[in-house]
């Protein structure tokens, strides 16, 4: 069986342009090209394998691990969650532009089609090699493509041609085995309540310092609340979008330390200090503390 990538048949055809006539020969290597191409794509499909059937446990984490790994960056960003991962002894970073393309030998169970685009690079520029697709979680392990050697689907009629230059097959993510084992979750924590009295003068203020960690998408919003001898003593509400000079939002997995003050105005004096913050997903965490002077 004769076969042969459409850039050389591409090629050829250049070379004969000059010495035949070119609309007799345009037509005919049009159609050789469909015709190989076709018969490529149609012994490809025949030889794919079982697909993969996830179950419903494995696509919950897997949907799970597609909401964090989105890309939230830009395309300089390096602050990606699954930057790098380990895939068949490479080490391998993620990249922003998926113009290039494989054909796998059995459907994503994700992106349901034999051709996928490159997520992740591997290796120096002179050894690199490619990871397809999304990552998975299938068998207890989590799963990606990666570029192997070339190889002719069986049973490819003639003419057997294709554009295609990249085929890759399922590995193991050898690190992290747990992609989830280290994912932040939404939290805000008051980090110094005090239990005892606290002792300082009248007119004087008492630092009350808190941290606020985003999850998986950036917090958007901040709410003070106080209250002062059991009533309503004052409010604070910041957004993002308006208030960003007075309060550094995390953005997803990161961290923000901060404070708010209360005064002692008289002996005897307890404040009641909530707060509360909204992410962009509408996830809320609040934290509380009573503080008396």
């Amino acid at each position: 069986m004769r076969k042969y990538s459409i850039l050389f048949l591409l090629l050829t055809f250049c070379s004969l342009s000059n010495n035949l006539d070119e609309t007799v020969e345009s037509t005919s290597t049009t159609q050789n090209v469909e015709s190989s191409t076709d018969n490529f794509r149609k012994a490809w499909e025949e030889n794919l394998t079982e697909p993969i059937k996830l179950s419903n446990e494995e696509q919950v984490k897997t949907n799970q691990l597609i909401e964090l790994w989105d890309w939230k960056g830009d395309k300089t960003s390096k602050d990606e969650y699954l930057w790098e991962i380990e895939v068949n002894g490479y080490t391998c970073t993620r990249i922003w532009n998926s113009m290039g393309y494989a054909w796998i030998t059995e459907i994503h169970p994700i992106e349901n089609d034999y051709s996928i685009q490159h997520t992740y690079k591997c290796g120096a520029e002179e050894e690199r090699i490619w990871l397809y697709g999304v990552p998975f979680f299938y068998q207890q392990h989590w799963w990606i493509y990666q570029k192997v050697e070339f190889v002719w689907p069986e049973n490819c009629d003639e003419p057997c041609g294709t554009f295609v230059q990249n085929i890759a097959k399922r590995f193991k993510i050898e690190n992290p085995q747990n992609l989830f084992e280290e994912v932040p979750i939404l939290n805000i924590e008051i980090t110094n309540c005090p239990s005892d009295v606290v002792d300082i003068e009248i007119g004087e203020s008492f630092k009350i310092e808190f941290f606020v960690q985003a999850g998986s998408s950036d917090v958007t919003s901040i709410f003070y609340y106080f209250e002062l001898n059991g009533e309503y003593y004052s409010r604070l509400p910041l957004d993002k979008e308006n208030h960003s000079d007075y309060f550094d939002f995390p953005t997803w997995h990161n961290i923000t330390e901060s404070a708010t003050f209360v005064e002692k105005q008289a002996d005897g004096d307890v404040y009641y200090i909530y707060i509360d913050v909204f992410d962009d997903e509408l996830n809320s965490v609040s934290t509380e503390c009573e503080v008396k002077f």
